[in-house]
């Protein structure tokens, strides 16, 4: 009766979930532990894919980096070798002898050709020097680049640390929450098998009274809550059927057709959430439907699936 899909680790709780109305008073409540743990698994899934998201960031950070320091290395690595080339150029131009006019002329094989050749190699070294001096602008650029990275990178690695210590925190707390939701189950378990043990111990010390007078009465299931009609009246259900729905009653809501659990999911005499209420033809809440009507869902509800709608007190 019980809608359980949330996730594989709630399947093998489903049979205590249904029968919490009958946990210890201060007990947590184990439907809201389940839905508190679903909502916190959740929240961690979302806070790793977060995670992953700032750790993929501050990788293609690191990436860039790199490529920043290779590209500012090659700038650095050129421009020295520019340096060299202009050192070259002025050594060769301004601390060479000076020449005359004769040798110029011989040199060349005239005055216009030596003169042309002095303003090339003039225009030469002043080309090596803009080049020099933008290789100098191009490495500032990338040195104001790695310091933009380096800022981003700080960020990048804040932003991971936060996204670990957010999901290591959701996941503390899933762990927590399950370790009180297996102690819930087990004071559940407990209980019930204290109710159990009750209800033989009454039924041993009736016989025995029974015995004593004479008249031995033999074994018989824990009777039904009185009720105006029962869930076999209109189901054709079998005398059994009609006391183990009766001994479901009592366990679920102790026969009481206004009974809600502590959540508030689960209510009336079977404890029906309204899903389920629906789903065998109820109408609105099912604590609000009399109690004639609660035997009769209840009595369809056990012909579609039998006792597996309530796993502890179908049992």
């Amino acid at each position: 009766m019980r809608g359980l899909g949330a996730a594989a680790f709630f399947l093998g709780t489903a049979a205590l979930l249904a029968a919490g109305a009958l946990a210890a008073p201060g007990s947590p409540d184990i439907r809201e532990l389940e839905a508190e743990i679903v909502a916190l698994d959740g929240e961690a899934t979302s806070a790793a894919a977060a995670r992953e998201s700032a750790a993929r960031a501050a990788e293609e950070n690191r990436l860039a980096i790199a490529r920043n320091s290779e590209d500012l290395e090659g700038v650095q690595r050129a421009r020295s070798a520019s340096q060299e080339r202009l050192a070259r150029r002025l050594v060769e131009l301004y601390t060479s002898e000076p020449t005359t006019l004769a040798q110029i002329v011989l040199a060349s094989g005239s005055l216009s050709e030596a003169i042309e050749g002095y303003r090339i190699r003039e225009e030469l070294a002043q080309n090596d020097g803009a080049i020099v001096e933008g290789l100098i602008e191009t490495a500032a650029d990338l040195r104001a680049l790695r310091a933009d990275l380096a800022r981003e990178r700080s960020a990048r690695a804040a932003a991971l640390a936060e996204s670990d210590a957010r999901l290591a925190e959701l996941q503390g707390l899933v762990r927590e929450r399950r370790s009180v939701l297996s102690r819930a189950r087990a004071a559940l378990v407990a209980a019930q098998a204290a109710d159990r043990a009750r209800r033989l111990a009454a039924d041993q010390r009736r016989r025995e009274e029974a015995a004593a007078r004479g008249r031995v009465t033999p074994p018989a299931p824990a009777p039904a809550p009185s009720a105006p009609s029962s869930p076999a009246a209109s189901s054709g259900a079998s005398e059994s059927v009609k006391a183990h729905l009766a001994r479901i009653a009592q366990c679920e809501s102790g026969g009481n057709p206004k009974a809600v659990s502590s959540s508030g999911l689960y209510r009336g005499k079977y404890q029906f959430d309204i899903a389920t209420w629906q789903a065998v033809g109820g109408s609105g809440d099912p604590i609000d439907a009399s109690e004639a009507e609660q035997d009769l869902r209840a009595g369809i509800l056990y012909e579609r699936r039998g006792p597996a709608p309530w796993p502890i007190c179908g049992a």
